[in-house]
């Protein structure tokens, strides 16, 4: 689904109110295809930030208070944030955070319709349902065994869901979901937090949240993974994008 305008433009007012030095508006850390995407010129975002500060609550609260931004500026920081949620995670966390032999993938599905979305994902029955034939569907393709996939699918349903709401409490179960892997600390479990926490804050307002989900015990091992794997789940419900994301993760020893 793409992004609104309006969705872009908070997006931008986030970034610009969060920002605390002028290059993290010259050099917003955002990806597409592996390659940063450049901001605006140092001298702006330096005016930009002075500017901030000197309004109420050292924040705006529109995108129109922005008046020191052109048209052209405005579309260039709409473009920075016009990377899908999972698209900028997956990127990030293999360009930051873990090492060459750890493989990060995910499996998206994205609504058009707003109530089909709902129907999914704010009625846990279906919920379960849809993440169970979602995983069915991926093991068939992934390894082309239909029976094991088909199991796979059945023991979904009788998984315990954890579920995180708020991005912050979210970001330490992600997090810990990936310290869990081996016994080898690989990565700093501060820096994946806060990965894992700027992945779920993606959207600032509530309607387009990202919700943090565990689908405990369940074993990808032969079904979406075939190299080293951990039990558990993680699925991201972004209401922002209508989209509902399996990851899944392997160490290739």
């Amino acid at each position: 689904m793409s992004r609104t305008k309006e969705q872009l433009d908070q997006r931008v007012l986030h970034l610009l109110n969060r920002a605390t030095n002028p290059e993290e508006l010259t050099y917003p850390k955002h990806y597409r295809q592996g390659r940063r995407i450049e901001g605006l010129p140092k001298s702006t975002a330096e005016a930009l930030l002075k500017h901030r500060d000197e309004q109420a609550r050292r924040a705006f609260s529109n995108i129109k208070d922005v008046e020191l931004l052109s048209d052209d500026q405005l579309q260039t920081l709409r473009d920075a944030m016009d990377v899908p949620a999972a698209e900028f995670f997956r990127e990030k966390m293999a360009e930051e955070v873990l090492p060459g032999n750890w493989e990060l993938d995910n499996f998206s599905a994205n609504f058009e319709d707003r109530t089909a979305f709902s129907d999914i994902v704010d009625i846990r029955c279906n919920f379960v349902d849809f993440i169970a034939s979602q995983v069915q569907q991926f093991g068939t393709e992934r390894f082309g065994n239909s029976t094991a996939a088909e199991l796979a699918g059945e023991l979904i349903k009788r998984t315990y869901i954890e579920h995180f709401p708020d991005p912050h409490f979210g970001s330490y179960a992600f997090a810990f979901w990936f310290y869990q892997f081996d016994a080898d600390n690989w990565f700093t479990f501060d820096h994946v937090r806060e990965t894992t926490e700027q992945y779920l804050n993606y959207y600032a307002s509530w309607d387009d949240r990202l919700e943090f989900f565990l689908f405990k015990g369940f074993d990808e091992a032969g079904v979406l993974a075939n190299a080293v794997s951990h039990a558990d789940l993680p699925v991201v419900v972004n209401y922002g994008e209508q989209a509902v994301t399996i990851w899944t993760s392997q160490l290739l020893d």
